[in-house]
């Protein structure tokens, strides 16, 4: 198999993080997000998520790295015009931070597999310093 950078068209990745204050008052040690993932095919072929890698890093400067075969257990096969939706969570012992990662996609019909980016997006309570981001 051939792995190549997939052009950005080719799927859609929308992310929305948002803090869960009640987690954060029933533990009082660690700051919890949720983080609502939508990926559209926009390609004319289905496309598979077969693995993911997760960047955390928060304001202190500690960093994780979470690296796995699919999304929340599954490989999503997502034809083209559709969509997948996932929810997950991140924790951090800060109010603010940020993550980033990729996507490991194989094309269906002719096997390749590429990298989809994911950019960097924000973990911040709300009303507190942004530090990182």
């Amino acid at each position: 198999m051939v792995e190549k950078f997939m052009p950005k068209d080719r799927l859609e990745i929308t992310v929305i993080p948002t803090f869960e204050s009640d987690n954060y008052l029933s533990t009082g040690e660690e700051y919890v997000w949720t983080y609502n993932i939508k990926v559209k095919n926009r390609d004319s072929r289905p496309l598979q998520i077969i693995s993911r890698m997760w960047r955390i890093v928060d304001s202190d400067g500690n960093k994780k790295e979470i690296v796995g075969e699919g999304v929340v257990g599954r490989k999503p096969i997502i034809n083209s015009g559709e969509q997948f939706k996932y929810s997950s969570y991140a924790q951090l012992r800060c109010p603010s931070g940020m993550m980033y990662g990729s996507y490991q996609v194989r094309d269906i019909e002719d096997g390749s597999i590429f990298t989809v980016t994911i950019p960097a997006f924000s973990l911040d309570v709300p009303g507190s310093n942004k530090v990182l981001n």
